[in-house]
């Protein structure tokens, strides 16, 4: 916790930041891509490196996410009024599953023994949202860029 003089007020800089052991978080995520040249580009030889890539070749990918994210607590998580919320709310966790879709381009460019990978998506994604809200289960949808 970045704001730790703000949740003790006798905690000096130095000492160990709080701690909750009753909050728990689960992120699961899934991402694959699509690249329309794979005869002449390699990804795998820039993330993995399991192949190796002999001239500068690029390609258009579409990628996609799924993740899944769950935070619990057996407390409440805002325990510090600020602008986002209300100091009477108290926020203890929620479910978040979002869903995107990027197209973009990716190039490889390599010189003699190195090589250097420079990949660009942006898209859009669906998020369904599920968490407590003064005493009421909220179920929301939201989209967001990527």
């Amino acid at each position: 916790m970045s704001n730790a003089s703000q949740i003790n007020q006798n905690w000096q800089n130095g000492d160990p930041h709080p701690q909750r052991s009753d909050l728990s978080v689960r992120n699961v995520s899934f991402t694959g891509f699509w690249i329309e040249n794979s005869e002449k580009f390699s990804f795998k030889s820039s993330f993995n490196q399991t192949e190796r890539q002999k001239k500068s070749a690029g390609s258009f990918l579409i990628g996609s996410t799924m993740s899944d994210i769950k935070v619990e607590a057996d407390s409440a998580i805002n325990t510090i009024p600020d602008n986002d919320f209300n100091p009477t709310v108290r926020y203890s966790g929620g479910k978040f599953t979002t869903l995107t879709v990027m197209p973009g381009y990716t190039h490889n460019f390599i010189l003699k023994q190195l090589f250097l990978n420079t990949t660009l998506a942006a898209g859009i994604g669906l998020q369904w949202q599920k968490y407590p809200f003064e005493g009421k289960q909220v179920r929301n949808t939201q989209i967001e860029l990527h």
